[in-house]
């Protein structure tokens, strides 16, 4: 009987995610399994859900969503995965203020990027954008701004492109 309850707890709080944390989470997956896959990158930690805090706001949630380590190098870094179906007002605004300066301090001893994802299905982008969180000054960012750090859609970050935004 245990097994069942679960079950529908978990089908129920499921179906109750707001859509635009589901389509976020649904672009997280998207980051660690098409962007930095396990073939090139070690996955250290994933931030809590939506659905994880639930229960209790986790401290951890205040950090990236994702901390990686470069197979090959070593090198360690942060990603946040963000997913918009489009622009507002000519831009994309993709964080608060406080995230923005709470990026930046981390930036300081560990490298932090901004994955975008932009268009209809959260899971397959028509657009996506890796950005040093360094090189980030506000929080809506124009086309101009992002056109300049458009990847490939479908295929991973290779460890030297990751190694060239780093060093920019």
């Amino acid at each position: 009987m245990g097994m069942i309850v679960g079950a529908a707890k978990k089908t129920w709080e499921e179906v109750n995610v707001p859509e635009e944390f589901a389509k976020g989470e649904e672009f997280e997956h998207y980051t660690a399994a098409v962007l930095f896959p396990n073939e090139y990158y070690q996955r250290l930690k994933k931030a809590p859900s939506f659905m994880d805090n639930m229960d209790g706001f986790y401290e951890s949630s205040k950090e990236p969503d994702f901390t990686f380590r470069a197979r090959k190098c070593g090198k360690e870094f942060y990603v946040e995965a963000k997913w918009r179906s489009s622009l507002y007002n000519g831009a994309l605004d993709w964080s608060k203020p406080y995230q923005l300066k709470r990026y930046h301090m981390l930036d300081k001893t560990t490298p932090v990027f901004v994955a975008i994802g932009l268009g209809n299905k959260a899971s397959e982008p028509a657009f996506v954008f890796l950005i040093p969180v360094k090189l980030i000054k506000y929080r809506g960012l124009f086309p101009s701004f992002l056109q300049k750090y458009e990847i490939p859609i479908g295929r991973p970050v290779m460890e030297p492109d990751l190694v060239k935004l780093m060093s920019l």
